[in-house]
């Protein structure tokens, strides 16, 4: 990723005092970024955690587990034409979309075109959701597609507030999300 080459893991000054309707439309300018961190699944019979890493550069996106699928590494990458499950050992899966790589893989209804936003902290704009804001008028709950996410945990990072912690659940399912490090494009503060 070229980008990466410039990004900041902290921000110099972060953007404060924005109201929601400024942070959000911040957070949609934001197309391209790299998170690392962990992913806690847990199911009424069974909880295992995966590490992993995102980078999405615009509509482009490579997400690296490991430990998901029966342990080992994985890659998914993609855009808006398909996606691409790797694992050494295997044949490359073909899909025209994550939502269909994750329906091969998941026992459930992966979120996957949701994530995208719900990842920055917002919420997806094709459906309606009920959102409750922190004081710092971020995201604090959101409800949208028969998921109850919370967000805590937030950090400054190249002049937005990104969330450090996030919590899907659907029963009987329940996703966490603890990202240990944002990395963006330098960004400008005074922009937003």
């Amino acid at each position: 990723m070229a980008f990466l080459s410039a990004c900041a893991t902290q921000a110099t000054t972060p953007v404060s005092g924005l109201s929601w309707q400024q942070h959000q439309r911040a957070l949609l300018a934001l197309e391209s970024w790299d998170l690392q961190g962990r992913l806690n699944i847990r199911s009424s019979s069974e909880s295992s955690t995966v590490t992993i890493n995102w980078a999405q550069t615009a509509d482009d996106y490579v997400i690296s587990l490991s430990g998901a699928f029966g342990a080992g590494a994985v890659k998914i990458s993609g855009n808006p034409q398909g996606a691409t499950l790797e694992k050494a050992g295997e044949e490359t899966v073909y899909a025209d979309s994550l939502e269909n790589i994750a329906a091969l893989y998941l026992a459930y209804e992966f979120p996957a075109k949701q994530l995208y936003y719900w990842i920055r902290g917002l919420p997806a704009p094709e459906t309606g959701g009920k959102t409750t804001l922190s004081p710092e008028q971020r995201l604090a709950s959101l409800r949208q597609d028969g998921w109850e996410l919370s967000y805590d945990r937030y950090q400054a990072t190249a002049g937005y507030f990104l969330p450090g912690r996030i919590r899907l659940d659907h029963t009987p399912y329940r996703l966490t999300f603890l990202i240990n490090t944002w990395r963006l494009p330098q960004a400008d503060p005074g922009a937003h």
